[in-house]
């Protein structure tokens, strides 16, 4: 009897281990379906996600330097042509309207994946004002993406004034989203093409196929070319400023160089944002950092205020290379950096991207550039789209 009673707790036992074997199981396979979901289905996906996510995909310590800011960045810079220059890696790491508050997360999670020699800032983010900082798009745009928990939390405790469970599960977020598992529009495959080929194609850079009319634009331009003069910051952007500052002393990178990319400056709202960039530059310098705004560079570069734009706010790709060859070259010229080896595959990889944009430039003045048009794309970067346009030009060249 004793022995039935032992073999029949030993059977309740192995069942109830079956049952937890079974629920953890469970569990993990809705961890890994629902996280697949979220990634490559609910999110969104457009090119801001794709440029974030491409950073990571960056082999660990591989990059010479990497470049901070917003929008501005990645219309302004291309890494593909720094590289044809000097031989240098980079990658431009921004989301669209960086504020100031996010750059010391930001730059920690660069520092996760990468030693770079240099790390260039583009501080338009100390400019938008205090109403920015906590900003849910922006940061929406980081958190969806970041590798590091602690970081992210401490961001999400810090900044985050919607709902903060949503940054740790997307799918709070992004639930709506699931008719676009039917209609064909997720965009999953980008991310698919990008992750397969191990990196992004122009590493972070894009241009819009379409520039704004030309016709619009205000004819008189506020001249920055000798105006010295400052005007104070708003006093959150600067605490974030000096925070961030304090991180890059800590960060162990060497060399830091702090830029104001140009833009086409107009009326007192444009002599105002070129003082308050004079004015970050001299907290710069407090710090022992170098300072540069291009907007009193413009002869140097050799900018032409009207070919060199899309818009006000972000340059074309004449503008970029002009922007990309001034910073690479202060980069080797003050700092001498020089390319880190490379692996024959992390090589290929980057003649590889050096061939695209080669592609590009040929192809830029023959682009469809209206909407409608046979062959017009919205933009060109890091899409199928593109590397489609680019393959189909070289074979008809």
């Amino acid at each position: 009897m004793g022995q039935e009673i032992m073999t029949d707790k030993k059977k309740k036992h192995k069942r109830y281990i079956r049952r937890i074997v079974g629920i953890v199981t469970l569990a993990a396979v809705l961890f890994v379906v629902l996280g697949t979901m979220d990634k490559y289905v609910l999110m969104k996906n457009d090119n801001v996600t794709r440029r974030v996510n491409g950073f990571y995909l960056e082999d660990k310590d591989s990059l010479d330097f990497v470049v901070l800011g917003a929008s501005e960045v990645a219309q302004g810079f291309a890494p593909a042509e720094a590289y044809i220059r000097h031989g240098l890696t980079s990658y431009s790491f921004t989301v669209d309207g960086n504020p100031m508050s996010l750059y010391k997360y930001e730059l920690k999670e660069i520092l996760n994946r990468q030693k770079p020699q240099a790390l260039v800032v583009e501080v338009n983010g100390a400019l938008y004002g205090d109403g920015y900082l906590h900003r849910p798009g922006p940061i929406r745009m980081v958190t969806d993406s970041m590798k590091d928990f602690g970081n992210k939390r401490e961001l999400i405790n810090d900044l985050c004034r919607d709902d903060k469970l949503s940054h740790y599960i997307p799918l709070v977020k992004y639930h709506s989203r699931w008719p676009r598992l039917f209609n064909g529009s997720t965009g999953w495959k980008e991310l698919v093409a990008q992750e397969e080929r191990g990196y992004t194609l122009f590493r972070g850079f894009l241009q819009y196929a379409n520039e704004k009319d030309k016709s619009e634009w205000k004819p008189v331009l506020y001249d920055a070319m000798d105006d010295d003069t400052s005007q104070d910051i708003e006093k959150d952007c600067e605490r974030c400023l000096r925070e961030f500052l304090d991180e890059c002393r800590e960060s162990g990178i060497e060399h830091v160089l702090f830029v104001r990319f140009p833009h086409r400056l107009s009326g007192p709202y444009g002599s105002g944002i070129n003082r308050m960039a004079n004015r970050v530059g001299e907290i710069v310098t407090e710090y022992g950092y170098d300072f540069i705004n291009m907007n009193q560079k413009i002869d140097d570069i050799g900018f032409d205020m009207d070919a060199d734009f899309r818009d006000a706010e972000h340059l074309n790709l004449s503008g970029a290379i002009k922007t990309t060859d001034y910073i690479s070259d202060y980069l080797v010229e003050k700092y001498n950096i020089n390319p880190v080896e490379q692996t024959e595959e992390q090589k290929e990889g980057w003649d590889n991207s050096a061939e695209y944009f080669r592609l590009l430039n040929d192809f830029w003045d023959k682009r469809p550039t209206k909407k409608g048009e046979k062959g017009w794309i919205k933009y060109y970067g890091d899409s199928i789209e593109t590397v489609e346009a680019l393959d189909k030009f070289a074979k008809e060249k």
